[in-house]
C-alpha cells in the first residue's frame, strides 16, 4: 500500500511535469494529463493503494493505515532520488529516516483486534434511559 501510494504519487508527478505550462486556469489539463501513459499508469497505482488500505482497515488499526497512507510521500522522495535524481538536503534526508523508523514501530506496535467496545449502551441518546 505505501508503494503503492509512493509509485502513483511520482509517476502524476512525471506526467504533469511533462505537460504544456499555463498560467491560468486551464480546463483542458486533465484531459492532457490522461493522454499520457504515465499519468495514468499512476491514477491506477492510486486505485491500487486505496483498495489495499480499504482492505487493511479490516484487520489493522485505523492509525496504522492512515500513516502508512501518508508514508507514501516518503517513497515518493526515496523514488525520485533513485530514478529522477532529485537531491535532498540533509535534513529532509534525516526525516525520511524518523518516517520509515516511525512506521516499522506502528508496525511492530500495532495488533489485529476486533473493536473494543466503549461503556456507552447500545441505545440512541435520544431515547431517556428512566421511564
Amino acid at each position: 500500500m505505501i508503494f503503492a501510494y509512493g509509485v502513483a504519487n511520482l509517476l502524476q508527478s512525471m506526467a504533469a511535469t511533462r505537460t504544456t505550462v499555463h498560467h491560468t486556469f486551464d480546463p483542458g489539463l486533465l484531459l492532457r494529463l490522461v493522454s499520457h501513459r504515465t499519468y495514468v499508469i499512476g491514477i491506477s497505482c492510486q486505485a491500487l493503494g486505496f483498495l489495499l488500505a480499504f482492505l487493511a482497515r479490516r484487520d489493522l488499526p485505523l492509525f496504522l493505515v492512515q500513516s502508512s497512507m501518508a508514508a507514501g510521500l516518503g517513497v515518493t522522495a526515496v523514488l525520485g532520488v533513485m530514478i529522477l535524481k532529485w537531491r535532498l538536503p540533509a535534513a529532509e534526508v534525516a526525516l525520511l529516516v524518523l518516517l520509515f523508523a516511525g512506521i516499522g514501530a506502528l508496525v511492530l506496535a500495532a495488533q489485529p483486534a476486533p473493536p473494543g467496545r466503549s461503556g456507552r449502551s447500545a441505545s440512541p441518546p435520544w431515547r431517556s434511559r428512566s421511564r
